[in-house]
């Protein structure tokens, strides 16, 4: 082997295969995707960053409230690639696997090795991890950072290493531009050190530091929510009134039912983790387990509309509960032929669930390629500067690059509506909610011709021709 490439340890060739398993699922990817309402979004607003130097999505202000760092790097990484969907498939690749590595070296760092290599593996098996990491939105980097705060928090407040804060200052602001909820690990901060009797250790010279870098690093979001909100959090505010007031709130006990759906065997061996956690109370275990504390007690108390994806920035901690459950379970017997044989079935109880995971997830790009196809349909024969109303205005918007509006509220406002925005086309599918005389309206409205209809089982879409005389109007 030659001299400048280093020995691999047999857990860095664990981590190796694991790396190696990892790209090769997240490569198998369709040449043409069908993205999903936030996707449309961010590709959109990187899209306007780049050709526009403005922040903004279809028409007016839509969307402005959305943290601005996935679109930025969408926008940055376009010249390598000539797509933002390949550069935004390229960076969640990319970013996956470093989290991996992270993840590993991490662990490795603040317990050991052994530890390190099996809370990589839990990563980058986890159904939700695979999952959302096949998807242009913001979880798998949103992970990375939240991954690389709680260290530099750790080692700066634990083991004194007060030249971390300045860096912690940066990461934790950037997490916050990139999703809001990860402003939690600010008030997480604060109370950890409330737990540990010690808030003094916040106060020197290196962690002002870092606050100042990080409110310097939110300064032009700041500034650019006055403009668009009056409001310095302006964003934010505007995106928790919209999950909590434009959906149905879900029950509190929502996350802890679906842990068993979306976790399976990693439930196990995590419940068993905290248990110990609790048990031993050891600093470096309380540390992680306060995180999800305080990440489920927020989701599940505060936002009413509920998603398991929310939490999934809780995962650095459960899984190293995992870990500890799981080394705990290896330790039972104090036989390293049984250890062997628990190691084993772990894996394979790991890896089965990862693969329907996969599964599903190259499925799901696949699937509703219908609207897409309606989209490019409508593209290829539509006039300029034209109108298409529909109710999944992102995906239209990005697809066809011309500007959409929803159903009205009233049949009878229709007539105005359709005059004000001289809509040439009309686009149903069954996937999103409209207004209940929609359906019958398309069907009964002479002046609509349909021009485009296709199914995929009990998905379908409709694409309809506008073309009401304008004596008529």
């Amino acid at each position: 082997m030659p001299k400048f490439i280093p020995k691999l340890g047999n857990y860095e060739k664990i981590l190796l295969l694991i790396l190696i398993i990892s790209l090769a699922a997240k490569i198998q990817i369709p040449e043409k995707r069908a993205l999903w309402w936030d996707e449309s979004v961010y590709l959109g607003l990187a899209e306007n960053i780049y050709f526009e130097h403005s922040y903004h999505f279809n028409i007016g202000d839509q969307e402005q409230f959305r943290p601005p760092l996935l679109p930025l790097l969408l926008a940055l990484a376009y010249p390598m690639f000539g797509s933002f969907e390949s550069a935004g498939i390229f960076l969640n690749i990319l970013i996956s696997l470093v989290s991996i590595l992270v993840m590993y070296y991490i662990v490795g760092k603040v317990y050991n090795k052994r530890y390190g290599i099996l809370a990589a593996f839990i990563m980058a098996t986890s159904t939700e991890y695979i999952f959302w990491s096949s998807k242009i939105l913001t979880e798998t980097l949103s992970l990375l950072l939240i991954i690389v705060s709680l260290y530099l928090f750790y080692m700066a407040f634990e083991k004194n290493r007060k030249e971390f804060y300045p860096y912690l200052g940066l990461i934790t602001a950037l997490a916050f531009l990139l999703r809001y909820p990860n402003g939690l690990l600010i008030p997480f901060f604060i109370i950890y050190a409330l737990y540990r009797r010690n808030l003094k250790k916040l106060i020197n010279r290196k962690a002002l530091l870092g606050l100042i870098t990080f409110l310097m690093l939110l300064t032009p979001w700041v500034a650019m929510n006055y403009k668009n909100y009056e409001n310095p959090l302006g964003g934010a505010s505007y995106n928790f009134n919209l999950i909590n007031n434009m959906t149905p709130w879900h029950m509190p006990l929502f996350y802890l039912t679906e842990f068993v759906t979306h976790f399976q065997t990693l439930t196990i061996v995590m419940i068993i983790g905290l248990l110990i956690v609790i048990k031993r109370r050891e600093k470096k275990d309380i540390f992680f387990a306060i995180w999800a504390f305080i990440t489920l007690l927020f989701f599940s108390l505060l936002v009413g509309q509920k998603h398991f994806r929310y939490i999934i920035i809780a995962l650095p901690s459960i899984t190293i509960m995992s870990v500890y459950g799981l080394d705990y379970l290896t330790k039972i017997f104090r036989n390293k032929k049984y250890e062997k044989i628990i190691i084993f079935l772990f894996v394979i109880l790991m890896l089965m669930p990862a693969y329907g995971a996969y599964c599903i997830s190259y499925e799901n790009l696949n699937s509703r390629m219908s609207l897409r196809d309606a989209a490019e349909y409508i593209k290829s024969i539509a006039p300029e500067n034209c109108y298409i109303m529909g109710q999944p205005y992102p995906m239209l918007h990005y697809y066809t690059k011309h500007k959409v509006v929803g159903y009205p509220k009233k049949q009878e406002d229709i007539p105005k509506f359709m005059k004000k925005y001289n809509i040439s086309f009309v686009v149903y599918e069954n996937s999103e909610t409209y207004p209940a005389y929609a359906e019958t309206w398309l069907e009964n409205n002479e002046s609509l011709v349909k021009i485009f209809e296709k199914r995929e089982n009990e998905y379908f879409v409709k694409v309809y021709k506008y073309a009401l005389p304008e004596k008529n109007q």
